[in-house]
């Protein structure tokens, strides 16, 4: 072969190698999916998971295949589309506790709010912990039910925001919206919502009305009784790791009063919400 047949093959070469990889995808461009904004709720306590014959097919893979502000997070042994995580300021509905009392335990679904979609929060259900709707519950006390209903009256409210007002949804031969008593200044050492699902208590009294003006209707010793009022919940917030710009978001909330179950009023990062109080940690005995 010539010395010129031979350049003119290597420039045809050198041609075609490079075509060839400028066809190639620049992978410095190729941007990765974002995520959306968020945090998924933990995985729930059951389903467990650990049953070899069930297959669980995924719902999304990523956060782009759910709708709106919904992302794909991994709950129930697969992946879902879910609400990411949202303030918890609302009550869980209403539960009589008294149905359970002969009911077989079955596996609570949840133990903390931080595993439940949006603002629902993990609630006795069914005799068991689960993900549901929270209601929103007026400030108040509902007044004492009538001892004899000579009939039930069908159903005004479900709950206290079908009420106009300042009325509150409680039993009066029905479910009717009523003007509710005023409650004692102070809260709870112990909420009711920390029974059990299949705990029955007793009621020594039913509203703060019912103790003395310094003492409130609580939950004590799976008892509701007249106690000893406190200033707040018991517990601490978790310490701000977050430096605020002003001016501050309004306040979602501005005592512990106003926070569901044991949740506190607190600023864990900058705005004041109800938050789930530090966990105490035990003290540590040294040989």
């Amino acid at each position: 072969m010539s010395p010129v047949t031979s350049l003119i093959l290597l420039l045809a070469f050198s041609c075609v190698s490079t075509q060839s990889t400028s066809a190639l995808p620049d992978t410095e461009k190729i941007l990765p999916i974002p995520e959306k904004p968020g945090t998924c709720p933990a995985d729930v306590d059951y389903p467990t998971c650990d049953n070899p014959a069930i297959h669980y097919l995924p719902d999304c893979e990523l956060d782009q295949d759910c709708d709106g502000e919904k992302k794909c997070c991994f709950s129930g042994c697969k992946n879902r589309c879910m609400h990411p995580l949202q303030a918890k300021k609302d009550f869980c509905p209403y539960f009589n506790h008294s149905i359970c009392l002969y009911a077989r335990p079955t596996p609570s679904e949840c133990h903390s709010d931080n595993q439940c979609q949006g603002t629902d929060r993990c609630c006795c259900s069914g005799c068991k912990h689960q993900c549901v709707p929270t209601v929103k519950v007026k400030p108040g006390q509902c007044p004492a039910p009538k001892t004899k209903c000579s009939k039930i009256d069908p159903a005004q409210c479900k709950t206290d925001s079908n009420c106009t007002g300042k009325k509150k949804c409680c039993n009066r031969c029905g479910l009717k919206c009523v003007i509710p008593e005023r409650e004692h200044d102070g809260v709870c050492p112990t909420s009711i919502e920390n029974l059990s699902c299949l705990t029955f208590y007793k009621a020594l009294c039913n509203r703060d009305s019912d103790c003395p003006q310094k003492q409130k209707c609580c939950l004590s010793d799976n008892t509701l009784q007249c106690q000893e009022v406190k200033n707040e919940k018991p517990g601490s917030c978790p310490i701000p790791s977050t430096r605020c710009k002003t001016p501050l978001p309004k306040p979602l909330c501005t005592s512990d009063r106003e926070c569901p179950g044991n949740k506190k009023c607190c600023t864990p990062l900058c705005t004041q919400e109800c938050t789930d109080p530090l966990k105490e940690m035990l003290p540590i005995s040294l040989p």
